[in-house]
């Protein structure tokens, strides 16, 4: 039985097709948000950017998991010695990823990290709930130092590819973690529209941010069957 043959062409191809698809249903997703709160004050259950088991919030764990998925394969798929980036890297960064796109995104641990201080019977417990975005912040700060020689050695592999999964990543972060935080502010000033206006534009920072990173992994999966193919 003869094994299918994948050439680096056919995978560039496949990869900037789908980057213009998501990037496009990305835009109509936002768009149908923004006009339908707009018109009603309220976006369709299906639609809202800040409900849980609709589209928007399943295609955004859809995305986390190929993510996770496609660092995987980097770490696995026609692997030699030496490959860039290092399986150590990959797969650690797949690993945390993966957490975030089947276990927290299921199950919203995050939304529970403040919960033993009130077990802990300390006053205004609630106050502590965001508490999970400095813990995130941290597992990224820790992943940076403790890889460094990894991640500077991908960089010089394949600074295009790097530069995409990392902005990637970084845009991701700022929209779940740096928009979250900017929630506490606007909810103190009371301005409604601008709430659900950073709903929207938070929920799209992080799909736009799975979708650079993914099309980064993309290049990366087509430099290296390049490499070996010739």
């Amino acid at each position: 039985m003869n094994r299918i043959k994948i050439s680096a062409n056919q995978v560039a191809r496949l990869n900037n097709l789908l980057l213009g698809t998501l990037i496009a249903f990305e835009l109509v997703l936002l768009s149908i948000y923004l006009i339908t709160v707009w018109l009603w004050g309220k976006s369709p259950a299906i639609i809202d950017f800040n409900g849980f088991q609709n589209l928007p919030s399943l295609f955004s764990a859809v995305q986390l998991f190929f993510v996770a998925c496609g660092f995987m394969g980097l770490a696995f798929y026609r692997s030699y010695p030496g490959q860039k980036p290092s399986r150590r890297l990959a797969i650690t960064v797949g690993l945390i990823i993966f957490y975030v796109s089947v276990i927290d995104e299921t199950f919203k641990v995050h939304q529970h990290f403040y919960k033993p201080f009130c077990w802990l019977l300390i006053e205004n417990c609630r106050s502590w709930y965001n508490i999970y975005i400095y813990l995130y912040i941290a597992i990224a700060i820790a992943t940076l130092v403790l890889l460094f020689k990894d991640l500077k050695a991908t960089w010089k592999f394949y600074p295009f590819a790097a530069f995409l999964v990392g902005f990637g990543i970084f845009t991701f972060l700022f929209g779940a973690l740096g928009l979250e935080l900017l929630k506490f502010q606007v909810l103190n000033t009371g301005y409604g529209a601008m709430e659900k206006l950073r709903i929207g534009l938070e929920e799209y920072l992080e799909m736009l941010g799975m979708t650079l990173a993914l099309y980064g992994i993309g290049r990366f999966f087509t430099r290296r069957i390049s490499d070996i193919d010739g």
